[in-house]
């Protein structure tokens, strides 16, 4: 048991992010649109354990990624 965690520890954390340039358009925007979701959930989730403002901060975070996603398309 203790030699399957210390393997676990050791192993690299695999990005949740896909890898977006080898895929289509339509692939990239799907992931960008889904990776804005994940995002969005993890901020509610996080402003209703602190109280704050959920609204501000995704709307910017996703916007940041479609903007980003539209540059590296061209």
């Amino acid at each position: 048991m203790e030699r399957a965690n210390a393997e676990a520890m050791r192993t690299p954390a695999v990005s949740a992010r896909p890898d977006t340039r080898t895929m289509t358009q339509k692939a990239r925007e799907a992931a960008v649109a889904a990776d804005c979701v994940a995002s969005l959930a993890r901020a509610r989730s996080e402003a209703t354990r602190r109280s704050t403002s959920v609204k501000s901060r995704s709307r910017t975070g996703c916007a940041s990624s479609a903007r980003m996603l539209s540059t590296s398309a061209s």
